[in-house]
Order: structure tokens, then sequence, then C-alpha cells
């Protein structure tokens, strides 16, 4: 995976069929305002991501959180999932010259 291209939420676009189409943009370039979502406005992950300066939820400081279940409903296992790209994106950075 590359790590550049992670969503504060642990998803990444790249190879997304709506990305490649055009029909959205994703959120890292929209800050936050993903097409996909934009009934919803900004997305609070995002934003919530954004005032802990992590890059996305698995590497803030106060992962997890209460919050975040609630945030990520539709993926009930967002903490393991975040938990696991967190040690991926620690060994991909270690790897990184």
């Amino acid at each position: 995976m590359n790590y550049t291209h992670i969503t504060p939420c642990g998803e990444c676009c790249d190879g997304c069929a709506k990305r490649e189409s055009g029909l959205c943009r994703g959120c890292i370039a929209t800050d936050g305002r993903c097409e996909e979502w934009a009934a919803s406005g900004r997305c609070p992950v995002f934003a919530c991501c954004e005032v802990h300066g992590a890059a996305f939820c698995g590497l803030c400081s106060e992962f997890p959180c209460l919050r975040l279940p609630e945030m990520l409903h539709w993926r009930p296992d967002c903490i393991a999932e975040l938990r696991a790209h967190a040690a991926a994106y620690r060994r991909w950075q270690e790897a990184s010259p």
C-alpha cells in the first residue's frame, strides 16, 4: 500500500473505480469534502485527524478513541484495521530511505 495516499479513516483511493472515472476525487484532494459523501459535509474523521496532526486514525496519539466506532459505523472492524495499518505504516516508514 502507498501510505502517502491513505485517507484519515484508513481507506486508500488508489484503484477506486469512482476515482479513476473522475466521479470522485477523494477526501485528501478535497480537504475532507469527498464527492462520494457530499451530502454529509466535511468528513468528521478527516477533521479529527487534522486537529490531532495524524495522517490517519491509527497514528493518532488518542487512538483508539471512543468516537471512532461511531464515526466509522459502517466498518465494524475499524479499530483492528487501523491498528494493522499503523503497524504496516511504521514498517514502511522504517524501510523508506
